[in-house]
């Protein structure tokens, strides 16, 4: 699926290089990055080693974690290609963040005791036991790593996620080893990098590198074997670091022994690989797999009330939507009649959002309803249900489009209906894109096309596969009609503000509408967390005037673990935040 490129704003590693200011020095030769071969064993040497039973990997105290997706690129996270959930989910046990997610959807400082923030700056108070393991060498964690992150997220070489909120730090100092306040810069302010305060401030760091351990690595292709220092060895700030990695296999993590926090129970970590669903959950099943965090598909339900198993179902983080195209190019859009208000929220109203869930969840995730905002998930108390007036009317949506001149369609809603609109001349017709290798996604279109045809909207199902589907030559450039989908991943609902804004970096649909644009932008510099809260809610409210997406349901997180096992809390930003808790119960 598709993740906001907020996913971990900003956090980078990489080498700043200061160029020379004289024209001598473009003489030099840049010396080439260090090619490090990582110690990291193959992960077939683990995996034989691992008890096939869950009571023999309670006896050596290790577990078998499903990984349902291959990890692309690298274990950089914030490298843009590998900025991957499943890769989060094995690097979360080996850096620590700045600030993690509990299971109530807080922050919560775990490398940072605390944080200031004021309209001057932020002052990070680095915990002060934090300390890094580099091959069996303890380095505590100072004001010098989160500087040496600083400047390699504003490298230009370097392929980050994204750059907002560092590009707001202009300066710093520091107080001893573990205090440091980055002041907010006051000069060369753009409105991608403005002056001032940057309101979603837990995440301007998402990790910290340790740049005395990775000198002469290149930060877009260190870490492709392993998390590793430039002599190879192992580098870690969390409860545990990487021994063995095969790509297209899995990946082995043991217990750091000078992890500095909350002693850990578990001393073995394996991530094993599942590309296809019904075979992780045989795997489930037969007792192969002992903790899994897959996608909801309908099949989960073999999953549900399985004896010595434990199936939970946690709050999301995910918006399942429809995007709305009103371009490429607005002048001449690919499908006219969406540029129309009135035509995207006749579109909604002719979709059965109810009914999708209910065929989708009503076994494996029950009591779900549809989404009705673009900016709060449904779990947040800030939450307002705006696109509630669009919800599922086919009759007015038929009254809508006759109302705006529509004509040639039926007079009321009818199943198997082939006579369509045409309005001020274009057809009622456009293509249904989604993933031709996602099973829910596929029921999504068979069962809204058919909706959309009952009201004389011809919309024909344009499927492809999910990484064509989000390739540049598609998502980004805008070519789709209607393309359904799901981003999220964080907390702060600013994340998602370069989707909306005139002209913003992840606008693909090309919507803008002036007043939305100036809450939003309002919202990056905002620290008063209550006025933050209604420019926000204003904007969403503007937006369901104009139906820019549709929202459909916040996608469900479901984990399944042994009984046995204790301390797994399922978070919508990754279930392995917290595994120095993991144990097998005596």
């Amino acid at each position: 699926m598709f993740r906001r490129i907020w996913l971990l704003a900003g956090a980078a590693a990489g080498m700043l290089l200061l160029l020379a200011g004289t024209a001598a020095a473009t003489a030099k030769t840049a010396k080439a990055p260090t090619v490090v071969k990582a110690q990291v064993a193959p992960f077939a040497q683990s995996w034989k080693n691992v008890p096939k039973t869950s009571a023999g990997r309670k006896a050596h105290s290790s577990v078998v974690i499903a990984m349902e997706q291959d990890l692309p690129g690298t274990f950089n996270i914030n490298y843009q290609p590998s900025n991957s959930a499943w890769t989060i989910n094995v690097v979360n046990p080996v850096i620590t963040p700045v600030f993690g997610n509990n299971d109530k959807l807080q922050y919560i400082p775990e490398l940072v005791k605390k944080v200031e923030v004021n309209k001057t700056g932020i002052t990070y108070f680095i915990n002060p036991k934090a300390v890094w393991n580099w091959g069996g060498k303890k380095v505590p964690v100072t004001y010098r790593d989160f500087v040496w992150t600083w400047q390699a997220i504003l490298n230009p070489k370097n392929s980050v996620v994204s750059t907002a909120g560092v590009n707001q730090l202009g300066s710093w100092k520091h107080h001893g080893d573990k205090e440091i306040t980055f002041f907010w810069k006051k000069k060369g302010c753009t409105a991608d990098a403005p002056c001032g305060p940057f309101a979603d401030w837990h995440d301007i760091f998402g990790i910290i590198y340790p740049g005395f351990a990775l000198k002469g690595m290149d930060f877009n292709t260190m870490w492709s074997d392993g998390i590793v220092g430039s002599n190879g060895k192992y580098i870690t700030d969390g409860p545990y670091y990487i021994t063995n990695y095969t790509k297209g296999q899995g990946v082995t993590e043991k217990a750091n022994p000078l992890w500095w926090g909350d002693k850990q129970s578990l001393q073995t970590l394996n991530f094993k690989l599942y590309t296809d669903t019904n075979s992780e959950i045989q795997a489930i099943r037969t007792g192969e797999v002992d903790i899994s965090n897959p996608q909801p598909q309908t099949s989960m339900s073999q999953l549900v009330g399985v004896k010595g198993l434990t199936y939970k179902v946690a709050t999301g983080l995910y918006d399942e939507h429809i995007d709305l195209e009103e371009g490429p190019d607005i002048k001449s859009p690919r499908v006219p009649l969406i540029r129309a208000p009135w035509f995207r929220q006749a579109i909604m109203m002719s979709l059965d959002r109810q009914g999708l869930i209910n065929a989708l969840y009503s076994k494996i995730a029950p009591g779900i309803k549809p989404s009705n905002n673009l900016i709060y998930f449904p779990s947040d108390s800030n939450y307002r249900q705006d696109f509630a007036k669009w919800n599922y009317n086919p009759k007015a949506a038929i009254a809508l489009l006759k109302k705006h001149g529509c004509t040639g369609g039926p007079s009321t809603p009818t199943q198997g209906n082939t006579s369509f609109f045409t309005c001020a001349g274009y057809p009622a017709k456009f293509g249904y894109r989604t993933a031709s290798d996602n099973a829910r996604r596929t029921t999504s279109a068979s069962i809204f096309t058919a909706n959309l045809q009952a009201v004389g909207i011809n919309a024909t199902p344009d499927l492809l596969p999910t990484a064509t589907m989000f390739d540049d030559a598609h998502l980004t450039a805008g070519n789709y009609d209607v393309m359904e989908f799901a981003w999220g991943g964080v907390l702060d609902p600013g994340s998602g503000n370069q989707i909306w804004v005139c002209n913003g970096s992840q606008n693909y649909i090309h919507y803008c509408n002036s007043k939305v644009t100036k809450l939003l932008l309002q919202t990056n510099t905002q620290l008063d967390p209550e006025k933050r809260t209604v420019e926000f809610q204003q904007a969403d409210k503007l937006m369901a005037n104009d139906v820019p997406a549709i929202p459909l349901y916040d996608l469900p997180e479901v984990v399944t673990y042994k009984a046995g096992i204790t301390g797994v809390q399922d978070v919508a930003t990754g279930f392995t935040w917290n595994t120095a808790d993991w144990k097998w119960a005596s």
